[in-house]
């Protein structure tokens, strides 16, 4: 089969986000079966568009045009700066895509939903689309507290209209498919649930237990939806018990959130028992999922938890919260605990049980490994993919040659 993956982010020049993670680690996948992967993706200002070639993967990359008549920006997008960032990509993307699809014979386009990047294509499309929902914009913007300004309602609205315009949906959790079938005003049992793969060649457990003394892990960016503030209020609770315990931040800090923290940490004391590492190169994580004893992902909602996964994959177990795909992931008791969202509380409890219990957090490791190698592998996830592409082309086919 020919396939084509339309995301703005491909690693590594984009970054290792979670959106362009999974396209990465599927395209591999895929490939490695014997099909055919291109990537239209988006190429790192002030780099032209150009094309590469990586472990069996075509990757086409995008300079975006740009808007440029003075006017209009000063008037109108000078207020709307996602609008605007939103259709000059749908405006770039749009011929690239035809192009490739007549060019490469492709069978069938899969995209994600936010920017709406294949929105113009989709108006005169040669080949059916599949979008993967990761988490909408309304989610995110949500989860952060933002106010809906004009901008993002216009960006939110054309994402919409995007989604809808899909031959088929999927998803990487049944939480989210219900989620935005109830926003967008969709059928549920139309969106087909496909979880995210993690690279078990990647993440692996170590040969040895690497586990560090009394370490927690929190992995991600520091941002309120992620529910750094409900971990720091665990934190003194948990030292009062593990005096030794350290907590290890890894992640990009997102407006001033790092300084927030410090500053909390500082007046409860526990300042020595906290280290904020920053962001860490890709290739570096799964070494500080290896020398952690249990991993923390206390999102107020994650549509999947990559992290938790990739934590998982490693051997570790995790304490999260009972929310989203994360309550879909982890089986609580068995690979991990689950608690309330922002319930410090609660979190400080789940972390005391892990590390008061290391025989019990060890096996709940080895569970969580062995659920990740058959449920969440890339090649697992492919084949279910593949399941869905398959349907998807043969309904469209149906579909044209009746027309």
């Amino acid at each position: 089969m020919n396939i084509l993956f339309l995301t703005q982010e491909y690693p590594p020049e984009t970054g290792w986000g979670g959106v362009g993670t999974q396209k990465y680690t599927m395209a591999r996948a895929l490939a490695q079966m014997g099909h055919q992967v291109h990537v239209l993706a988006a190429a790192v200002p002030p780099a032209a568009s150009y094309d590469s070639y990586h472990d069996g993967v075509h990757v086409h990359r995008l300079c975006r045009w740009k808007f440029e008549i003075p006017l209009v920006r000063r008037l109108w997008f000078s207020t709307l700066p996602w609008t605007k960032h939103q259709w000059e990509y749908m405006v770039t993307v749009r011929r690239a895509l035809a192009r490739l699809v007549a060019a490469y014979s492709i069978d069938c386009i899969e995209g994600v939903e936010i920017w709406s990047e294949g929105l113009l294509y989709s108006l005169q499309r040669t080949a059916p689309i599949i979008i993967k929902l990761s988490g909408p914009l309304f989610m995110l913007r949500a989860l952060n507290q933002r106010a809906l300004t004009l901008d993002l309602r216009l960006v939110e609205r054309v994402d919409q209209i995007w989604t809808q315009r899909a031959d088929q949906l999927t998803c990487s959790s049944a939480s989210l498919a219900a989620l935005v079938a109830d926003k967008y005003k969709l059928e549920r049992q139309a969106i087909c649930v496909v979880s995210n793969p993690v690279d078990i060649t990647r993440f692996t457990p170590s040969a040895k237990d690497d586990a560090q003394g009394q370490t927690i892990l929190f992995s991600g960016r520091l941002e309120i939806g992620k529910g750094v503030m409900t971990l720091a209020e665990a934190v003194p609770m948990v030292v009062r018990t593990f005096p030794q315990a350290r907590f290890i931040f890894v992640g990009a800090d997102k407006n001033s959130m790092q300084q927030q923290l410090s500053e909390l940490f500082a007046r409860a004391n526990v300042t020595e028992n906290v280290k904020f590492v920053g962001h860490v190169a890709y290739d570096d994580i799964p070494a500080y999922y290896r020398s952690s004893t249990v991993c923390i992902v206390p999102s107020y909602y994650e549509s999947f938890g990559n992290v938790a996964l990739e934590a998982m994959a490693c051997g570790k177990p995790v304490v999260a919260s009972n929310v989203g795909g994360l309550a879909e992931i982890i089986r609580n008791g068995q690979d991990g605990l689950l608690v309330p969202p922002k319930d410090a509380r609660a979190l400080a409890n789940a972390i005391l049980t892990v590390l008061g219990n290391p025989t019990q957090a060890r096996d709940w490791g080895r569970n969580a490994r062995k659920r990740v190698e058959s449920n969440f592998s890339a090649y697992a996830v492919a084949t279910r993919t593949l399941n869905v592409y398959s349907e998807t082309v043969a309904r469209w086919k149906r579909a044209h040659h009746a027309a």
